[in-house]
């Protein structure tokens, strides 16, 4: 009798007052977050005829009765499944609600992962661009002409299609660092920058992500 919904509603009483109909109510389990909206069909059959004497009235009067009551079993039992149902269809919710929100985290910080990579390599890219302008490090500017760079020098072939030219990344980085055996062209003034520790191999991998732009 005195169970209450979430906004404090007497749901017994306002069942057992009416007798029936349909109900909407808030309820809140214990232990979550937030109420949930149910619905709630009843009826109650409560005529009941009274049996005074054995004869045929009497026996059809009982069986009316039982019939009453069955009905109300019947009913009864409808009703709790149709309670279940909804309750059912709650719990999906929520766990569809759920896995919504785990599913929009996941992408967020995968978003966030793939900016902040896309943000450090623009950030490499720019130090390696610094770095092969610069007269003290790699100063390809000196001997190549390089898009973007002020009175560039004519000793070497112009720095573009550099990914096309060398598909190989690592055959450009051996070429920058002066690994044995790295083919350069026989006139090349070309300083073996990693083998005379002008660059080291962090500075030369960023003037490579560099190149790979031009």
């Amino acid at each position: 009798m005195d169970a209450k919904d979430a906004s404090g509603r007497l749901l017994i009483k306002e069942i057992i007052d009416k007798n029936n109909g349909l109900i909407q109510y808030d309820w809140k389990n214990p232990g979550e977050a937030f109420a949930r909206e149910k619905i709630a069909v009843y009826t109650y059959l409560t005529v009941k005829i009274e049996v005074k004497n054995n004869d045929e009235i009497g026996l059809i009067s009982r069986k009316i009765n039982k019939l009453t009551e069955t009905f109300n079993d019947l009913i009864s039992g409808l009703i709790q499944g149709a309670m279940n149902v909804i309750t059912s269809v709650d719990i999906l919710r929520i766990k569809a609600l759920n896995t919504s929100k785990g599913a929009k985290s996941q992408a967020e910080q995968s978003n966030a992962i793939a900016t902040a990579a896309e943000e450090k390599k623009l950030s490499t890219v720019e130090e390696g661009k610094k770095l092969a302008f610069t007269n003290t490090k790699g100063n390809c500017i000196a001997c190549h002409m390089i898009a973007g760079g002020a009175e560039p020098g004519e000793i070497g072939p112009p720095l573009m299609a550099m990914q096309a030219r060398f598909p190989d990344r690592q055959k450009l980085f051996d070429k920058l660092w002066g690994k044995p055996g790295v083919e350069l062209m026989p006139e090349s003034q070309m300083l073996p920058f990693g083998k005379h520790k002008v660059l080291t191999d962090d500075e030369i991998n960023k003037i490579v992500d560099f190149m790979y732009t031009l």
